[in-house]
Order: structure tokens, then C-alpha cells, then sequence
């Protein structure tokens, strides 16, 4: 509280308006001995805890006493509810020596800076989350530019050799097989980047009917069977008949081919994977269950699968290639449906389960 006992009847009439206007302020005498506080730095030194009010008394008498040496003080004290620092209750304190014709004070004001704390702390979060999304974009694009690239180059390769000599009819037939999975990569490409951007873009439209299950996983299967043969990766498919959903059938495939070409891709080689469709009567669902025994993936990533660009440590993807967008692009459209998808995995080398829950048609 203000405490009229100056000698002055003006410097009384000054400091009890200051008062009412709300303007928290304390004079300290020579020696660092609090003279006079206002209403409104008395309400703003109330702090919940013991702690940080006790916090905020040391910072006050340290700011007089670096004040009374001749120092501008302007300091910022930031106190959390457990009264550890934190920008859940800030504090700016301000202090200045007034050397007056009789007495030496300091006067110290201080003032609530929680919200511009808050705000200086959200625009710094922004500003760290845009440099990351940058780095990312830099990411995909050199990603991108490489998996655009690699068919491309097979394309080339084969089309100037068979335009260069007159092959034989083997070479012919394997040289169209090898352009026509290069193309297709390509197309898979040119499709994913499209509908993340429908994603992103709120635009994505599904073309509903009624789709069988074990048909879509199925035409997704024999998508990325030679993949699997070439790494000699086994495909066991355990597929339950009359298996229905409303959906948008191109769109399940496209979730298949995904999740069957991230489990051949991160397979070793002679490894197998497990597909599984069928009904959860209980749940009313269909299920697609696609396991693998490959590299798995370490617990503090599982949070992150579905991040669009995730693909583990750099390292994985550039040994495994892809854009890291199979996943992300799986869960939006499987909740597009209506639908959920997991994925569970115990840890390296303990290779990884996805789940998909749809509910089934009526």
C-alpha cells in the first residue's frame, strides 16, 4: 500500500496519482530500504508460490542495489507455477537511481510481461517450425528430383540401346518389361505427389461404392509381386471372401500398394510378409493386416510414421529410396473411409505390423 509520509505535499500528490492510475512502482532509500510501493506493485509481487515470490524479492534487491551504483536496470524474471523460471508468470523490472537535493532513492516499476513473453516464445516455436518445414521442402525436392530421375534414366538407357543395335527378341521383351515397371514407378510418383497435394489443398474426393476388400489388396499385390521376387521377399496372403466396404476402390488399392511396398521395401532380403484380410464382427469392421520382419522402427519414431517425409534416420532412406510419403498419404486416405490405421513394431529388427480398420458396408 502507498504510505503518505513524505515531506512534500506534491511529491504526496504525485505518487498517490500514480497510485491510482495503476502504475505499479516502489521507492527504496539510500541503504535498499523499501520506502513506499503502490496497490499495483504490491498485486503484481503476489505470486502463488512462496518461491517465486521469494524469487521475485531477491531480483527486486539486487535491481536496487546494482540502481544505488549507478546502473540502468532493466531485467526480465520469468517464473513458472512450481516456481522454476518459465514464461508462465513474467515479470519486467525496471529500476533508476533519483539522486533528489536531500535523499537518494530508487525507484523501481514493474509490470505483467506474461503475454509478450508468451508471444516472443510462440513466434520463436513459429519461427523454428518454418526452418524445419524449409529444411524438409529442400529435402523432398532433392528426394524428388532423385526418384523422378532413377526411371527416367532407365527409360533412357533402354530406348537409346534398342534405338543403337538391332537386338534380339529376348533383349526386346526384356527391354519393354524393364520400361514398363520404370514407367509405372514413375506414374506411382507423379499419383502420390497429386493426391498429397489434394490432401493438403482439402480436396481430395473419394468415388464411393461397394469395394471387396481382398479384390483391392490383391490387384495391390500383384503391383508389387516382382518387386518382392526380386529381393526374393515371400508374399503369404491370407484373404477372407466377402470382405466389403464403401469406398472408393482405386483409392484401397492405393493404401495396399502402399503398405505392401513399404514392407517389401524395408525387408531383407529372402524375408516374408504377411497379409491378412477379414471381418471384425465385433467391431463391425473389415481389417487389413500387413506384417513384415524387417528393420522395424525404434520407439521414438512410431509418434511420427505417419509425418508426411518420415522415413527414419536419412540413412535408411537413402539406402531404401522413396519419398516418405506412403504412410501419411495411407492414414488419409484410410480416414477418409471412416477408418483407423496403427502401426506397432517392438524395435529394430523386429519388423513392423500396420492394421487398417474400415467399417464394413451395410
Amino acid at each position: 500500500m502507498l504510505h503518505a509520509n513524505r515531506n512534500s505535499a506534491l511529491d504526496t500528490a504525485v505518487l498517490l496519482t500514480l497510485d491510482a492510475a495503476g502504475v505499479a512502482f516502489a521507492l527504496f532509500d539510500g541503504d535498499g530500504m523499501s520506502v513506499e510501493t503502490s496497490r499495483s506493485f504490491d498485486a503484481l509481487s503476489a505470486l502463488p508460490t512462496e518461491a517465486q515470490r521469494d524469487f521475485l524479492h531477491d531480483r527486486v534487491l539486487a535491481a536496487v542495489s546494482r540502481a544505488l551504483s549507478g546502473e540502468d536496470v532493466d531485467d526480465h524474471c520469468d517464473l513458472g507455477g512450481d516456481g522454476e523460471q518459465s514464461d508462465a508468470h513474467c515479470r519486467r523490472l525496471t529500476a533508476r537511481r533519483v539522486d533528489g537535493a536531500d535523499a537518494t532513492r530508487v525507484v523501481v516499476w514493474l509490470s505483467d510481461s506474461s503475454d509478450a513473453a508468451r508471444a516472443e516464445a510462440h513466434a520463436k516455436a513459429n519461427a523454428a517450425r518454418a526452418a524445419k518445414a524449409e529444411a524438409a521442402k529442400d529435402q523432398f525436392l532433392a528426394t524428388l528430383s532423385h526418384e523422378l530421375r532413377t526411371p527416367l534414366a532407365t527409360i533412357l538407357g533402354w530406348t537409346q540401346l534398342l534405338k543403337s543395335r538391332s537386338p534380339d527378341a529376348t533383349t526386346i521383351d526384356g527391354a519393354m518389361a524393364t520400361i514398363d515397371r520404370a514407367a509405372r514407378a514413375q506414374l506411382r510418383l507423379i499419383d502420390d505427389i497429386l493426391v498429397a497435394a489434394r490432401v493438403v489443398a482439402g480436396a481430395l474426393r473419394l468415388e464411393r461404392r461397394k469395394v471387396d476388400v481382398a479384390l483391392a489388396v490383391s490387384r495391390a499385390a500383384e503391383a508389387v509381386r516382382a518387386t518382392a521376387e526380386s529381393k526374393d521377399v515371400r508374399l503369404q496372403m491370407a484373404l477372407e471372401d466377402d470382405c466389403f466396404v464403401d469406398g472408393d476402390p482405386g483409392k484401397l488399392e492405393h493404401v495396399a500398394f502402399h503398405l505392401l511396398g513399404n514392407a517389401i521395401k524395408f525387408s531383407a532380403r529372402g524375408g516374408s510378409v504377411r497379409v491378412l484380410v477379414g471381418r471384425d464382427r465385433a467391431r463391425q469392421t473389415a481389417t487389413i493386416s500387413v506384417s513384415d520382419d524387417g528393420v522395424g522402427i525404434v520407439a521414438e519414431l512410431l509418434p511420427r510414421v505417419f509425418d508426411r517425409f518420415t522415413q527414419g534416420e536419412s540413412g535408411l532412406t537413402r539406402a531404401h529410396g522413396g519419398l516418405g510419403l506412403g504412410l501419411s498419404l495411407a492414414r488419409h486416405l484410410v480416414e477418409a473411409h471412416g477408418g483407423s490405421i496403427d502401426v506397432e513394431s517392438e524395435g529394430p529388427g523386429r519388423g513392423t505390423t500396420v492394421l487398417i480398420r474400415m467399417p464394413l458396408a451395410s
